[in-house]
């Protein structure tokens, strides 16, 4: 109010300001062209009365033109503030507190969905801990290899991805990890997808490959003249290659990840026997989560991202998203599901999204954990 009494007093003092400036003008005009003007017309004897009646008439213009100023700034100062704080008042009321008041019960509803859907993916985390639901109990799982008669034909095939861009520090254990998976070396392909853009790491990256190979590893070091479409784009190209078509699965791996040698021995089954699920994805277990408070903070976010919302989405049967990573794909699934796209920077996430939309069935193992 202190504030609103101050403006409009300063308007008044502003108005009456302009109309003193304007009456002096006018009188000022009336002097210097109106009365010489007179003067000139008039006679010797007149010059006199002439004098006085441009005295009277000024003194009228001065009269007529404060009073009138003054109903202006009166006006001015009274009924257009009015006018404009009862428009702003009645716009306020129809219309921006309406859009508040829904934005609101929006914030408010969606709060309400989060609470609840906290609280059910807690209960079902609880659930499966205090009851043991473990996906062997919920899938069928049987080790392969025991037809000792079908020998290696017993195990499909399996492609491994290795995408990677400057990894100067950890391709070689990728690559060795990758490598060391007890499988039989006739049944599984190892690919790595370089897109570095640096041409010693790429050198160090293909002698690697080649030292592996030399082993007799089934490994493929395989580059791209572009890096369209990134991740995304690498891991297409890299399912177009002609012995691709040989494979039945396809593990992926990022360049930090490092499974263990029976990850695909722990996996392939739920595949094999569970033609429905299109999916199987592992933890992520990090070894350097010591380092500092911000790799804690890290820590205790993803395990909460595992154990709850991932292991609660496949106990319920319902959609958790690929994590692009320590995951193995059917290919005929992801195929129906229209492959790797680059269209988003969630390429994991979108292609889960299609998948799960062609009806095909996610799994998380919590307890198959590949080092990050």
């Amino acid at each position: 109010m202190v504030g609103t009494a101050a403006k409009q007093s300063k308007m008044e003092m502003e108005l009456m300001a302009a109309a003193r400036g304007a009456t002096v003008m006018a009188v000022l005009v009336f002097f210097l062209f109106a009365a010489p003007a007179a003067a000139l017309h008039l006679g010797p004897d007149t010059l006199s009365h002439g004098i006085d009646a441009a005295t009277d008439a000024t003194y009228s213009l001065w009269h007529w033109a404060s009073r009138d100023l003054k109903i202006l700034a009166y006006s001015t100062s009274t009924f257009l503030p009015q006018k404009v704080g009862s428009f702003l008042v009645e716009l306020r009321a129809k219309v921006v507190a309406p859009v508040v008041r829904a934005a609101v019960v929006a914030c408010l509803v969606m709060s309400v969905m989060l609470v609840t859907e906290a609280i059910y993916l807690n209960a079902v985390s609880l659930f499966v801990m205090l009851f043991r639901r473990t996906p062997e109990k919920r899938y069928k799982w049987e080790p392969l290899g025991e037809d000792e008669e079908a020998g290696d034909a017993a195990y499909p095939m399996v492609l491994v991805q290795i995408p990677m861009y400057n990894e100067r520090e950890v391709y070689k254990l990728s690559i060795a990890a990758a490598c060391s998976l007890t499988w039989p070396p006739d049944r599984i392909i190892i690919q790595v997808l370089d897109d570095s853009t640096d041409p010693e790491i790429k050198d160090l990256v293909e002698l690697e490959c080649k030292v592996w190979a030399s082993k007799g590893l089934n490994i493929n070091y395989e580059v791209r003249n572009n890096r369209i479409g990134y991740k995304a784009g690498a891991l297409k190209e890299g399912m177009g290659r002609t012995y691709v078509q040989l494979c039945k699965f396809v593990a992926i791996f990022d360049a930090d990840f490092q499974p263990e040698s029976d990850f695909l021995m722990r996996t392939i089954p739920f595949l094999v026997h569970n033609p429905e699920i299109a999916l199987v994805q592992a933890r992520w277990d990090f070894v350097n989560f010591k380092e500092c408070l911000m790799t804690r903070i890290q820590k205790i976010s993803l395990d909460y991202h595992f154990k709850v919302e991932q292991e609660a989405g496949s106990t319920a049967y319902a959609f958790f998203g690929f994590n692009g990573t320590a995951g193995i794909w059917r290919i005929s699934a992801l195929d129906e599901a229209g492959g790797w796209r680059d269209r988003t920077t969630v390429e994991d996430m979108d292609l889960a999204v299609r998948a799960s939309l062609k009806g095909w069935k996610f799994l998380y193992v919590n307890d198959v954990k590949v080092k990050c």
